[in-house]
């Protein structure tokens, strides 16, 4: 499974018939549930740092980035 995958899946991106493959995968795999842990703790810390930041401390390119995972 790709990286890309499993961003869409902590994103709630997949259409329903792959979550539900992609969530059978996971419940079978330690390694792929440790993976959507640091997934889903970096997509926390992603927003967290764009809740205390304004807009002018951060570069527009970096600023544009966070607002699209948020």
């Amino acid at each position: 499974m790709s990286e890309e995958e499993l961003n869409a899946f902590v994103d709630g991106e997949l259409d329903p018939a792959r979550l539900e493959e992609v969530t059978a995968l996971i419940e079978q795999d330690t390694a792929l549930q440790k993976r959507i842990a640091e997934l889903k703790q970096i997509n926390d810390r992603l927003k967290t740092f764009g809740r205390e930041h304004d807009n002018d401390e951060l570069p527009p390119r970096i600023r544009s980035l966070v607002d699209s995972w948020l």
